[in-house]
């Protein structure tokens, strides 16, 4: 009676342990197809969160060199012009005041003004819409009440 007893828990056992699997695997196909649908409807597909598909940043300080405030590369301030393209990123980091922007046409970052306070960041993206061409734009210096130049005014090229 005993041997059948055990024989039986065995049996019992085994065929739950068939019925478990089945269930992870289930589970595991499921969670599959769930993460298989996330993946597909992602805009910007499967490596979306890759850095190399963030768009180009184009770092910009506003700083004073000479006694006259500039508008140069951060990472070269013998570049002062930027050439961009849709979607990509211009930042301006104002060095030593607060600077206040003027562009001439709102199709290029969707605003006529901005501004930043010194020491500060400020990303505009170019949109979508802009036509490719030169715009020149405005950076007013607050502290010592100037323009800041470079090739007088400052000109951003789209692509």
């Amino acid at each position: 009676m005993l041997s059948r007893s055990y024989n039986s828990l065995i049996t019992y056992n085994h065929t739950e342990g068939r019925m478990k699997n089945k269930r992870v695997a289930l589970l595991a196909a499921i969670t599959a197809l769930i993460l298989l649908a996330i993946v597909a409807t992602e805009t910007r597909g499967l490596f979306a969160g890759d850095p190399r598909n963030a768009p180009k940043d184009h770092p910009l300080h506003i700083k004073k060199m000479n006694k006259k405030w500039t508008v140069v590369d951060a990472l070269d301030s013998t570049k002062t012009r930027v050439i961009a393209s849709k979607g990509e990123n211009i930042v301006w980091t104002a060095k030593g005041s607060a600077v206040y922007f003027q562009f001439g046409d709102s199709t290029v970052f969707g605003t006529y003004y901005a501004a930043i306070k010194a020491g500060a960041k400020l990303t505009l993206t170019v949109q979508p819409t802009a036509t490719p061409g030169r715009y020149p734009y405005a950076a007013f210096c607050l502290t010592d009440k100037e323009f800041a130049r470079v090739d007088s005014p400052p000109i951003i090229i789209i692509e």
